[in-house]
């Protein structure tokens, strides 16, 4: 499981104290919700502020932006996509439609297209 901190605080914006308030906060939410005690981490923006090593993504799905029509997010997804990488989808209101869309289509690809998925290690 991983945390995203209690509320999307920008780690460039923001004290450390803030910052660190924050991923506890988002940490003891999961732990209320889960029997998991290990957690990663993946910042805000990809902005963090301490030496902690972060999951970092390395294709973002734009599931996010309004301007970004589902087809076009799942084509830009397909086109896009290697072998390796941590895809970011995110699991709000603003996103939901076009996740619930985007989603299903682009994991059909990729289990067509050969790629394997993988949990990423709780130790980094």
């Amino acid at each position: 499981m991983a945390n995203h901190g209690y509320a999307h605080l920008d780690g460039w914006k923001i004290s450390r104290e803030k910052y660190e308030a924050n991923e506890s906060r988002g940490k003891e939410v999961l732990k209320e919700i889960t029997p998991n005690d290990l957690f990663l981490f993946r910042s805000p923006y990809g902005h963090f502020r301490k030496g902690q090593k972060d999951v970092m993504w390395s294709l973002m799905s734009g599931d996010f932006d309004s301007l970004l029509s589902k087809e076009i997010c799942l084509k830009r997804l397909i086109s896009k996509i290697r072998s390796g990488d941590i895809v970011v989808f995110h699991d709000n209101e603003k996103s939901f439609e076009k996740l619930k869309w985007v989603l299903p289509k682009f994991l059909k690809y990729c289990q067509e297209a050969g790629f394997k998925f993988d949990l990423i290690p709780e130790r980094i």
